[in-house]
């Protein structure tokens, strides 16, 4: 076999590679900026005790943090179903990180043997894994 039939499978691993790369480094350089209570706006701020009604745990949800969608399992029982945990993990990440998963996704189709480029069966394969973990799996 000569370097021309190769030629075109490793420039797309090498695309692959940078844009993967270019993408974690941007999610991993991204800060979370919060503001701190100033002496000037806790007085302002009404006192609740302890004992009144609605200080308890709050009573909705808080927002989901910027990253932990990472975190959750994808469910790959299913195309469906995990073409769907994607979207829930794609509304609980930046988009750089979310790029970087589906960059690792698509690296995985091309590169995991077992997949053999059908996104069927290697969602079976990430079945239970976290985003962090699906991106752990690329080795470069």
């Amino acid at each position: 076999m000569n370097m021309v039939n190769r030629t075109p499978g490793i420039v797309v691993g090498i695309v692959v590679a940078l844009a993967f790369c270019m993408n974690y480094a941007i999610a991993s350089t991204t800060t979370e900026t919060a503001t701190a209570e100033t002496p000037a706006n806790a007085a302002t701020a009404p006192a609740i005790s302890p004992s009144a009604p609605g200080s308890g745990p709050q009573d909705k949800p808080a927002a989901p943090e910027f990253g932990e969608g990472m975190q959750i399992p994808v469910d790959g029982t299913s195309l469906d179903a995990f073409e769907q945990s994607l979207a829930t993990i794609k509304t609980k990440t930046t988009s750089a990180e979310y790029t970087t998963l589906v960059n690792a996704i698509d690296y995985l189709m091309v590169y995991n043997i077992a997949a053999k480029r059908d996104r069927t069966k290697l969602a079976a394969l990430l079945n239970g894994k976290t985003g962090e973990q699906i991106v752990g799996l690329v080795e470069w």
